[in-house]
């Protein structure tokens, strides 16, 4: 059950949030503080170190983008039947977010003044793809559509994926 309390400062309840402790180790918050400050100071270095720390990725030998040989290849090896299920998932997805773009509106007073909620989209997005063995299909498409519908154009696309020995 939820109970619902006046907000005053005095408020042992509310007093008794304030006072509790994070759950997240300090050693945790340290180490991403940690990493924020590289990533902000060193940029796209500091985020292939860390691909190389926490996934095992060397960036420099996989490379940061697909050519278009290795698309074309990719596209040869998936079935129609997966390309169909695909399209129709992200139609629906489509369809779905569609309707939750936010509306802007204008509002003129009398003494001249004019206020505006406008939305713009951002000119990029980052889209992570989570998947050792197997790359997420699903997550793409459900990280990708609401970006596009939202106006994004620009996309980079991240895949951490370990290299294994075979």
């Amino acid at each position: 059950m939820v109970t619902i309390s006046k907000f005053s400062f005095e408020n042992p309840r509310y007093q008794n949030l304030l006072s509790r402790r994070s759950s997240i180790p300090e050693t945790v918050e340290i180490t991403v503080k940690d990493v924020l400050k590289n990533v902000k100071e060193k940029g796209d270095a500091a985020l292939h170190a860390y691909m190389q720390k926490f996934d095992g990725v060397d960036i420099n030998e996989i490379g940061l983008m697909v050519s278009d040989t290795e698309f074309e290849a990719a596209k040869e090896r998936v079935s129609d039947e997966f390309k169909e299920a695909v399209k129709l998932a992200c139609d629906n997805l489509f369809r779905f977010h569609r309707r939750q773009l936010p509306t802007g509106f204008t509002e003129k007073f009398e003494n001249g003044t004019v206020l505006e909620r406008k939305y713009t989209p951002l000119n990029s997005v980052a889209v992570t793809v989570p998947g050792d063995m197997a790359p997420l299909i699903s997550t793409l498409c459900m990280n990708l559509v609401p970006a596009v519908v939202g106006g994004f154009r620009t996309f980079t696309f991240l895949q951490s994926r370990r290299r294994t020995e075979q």
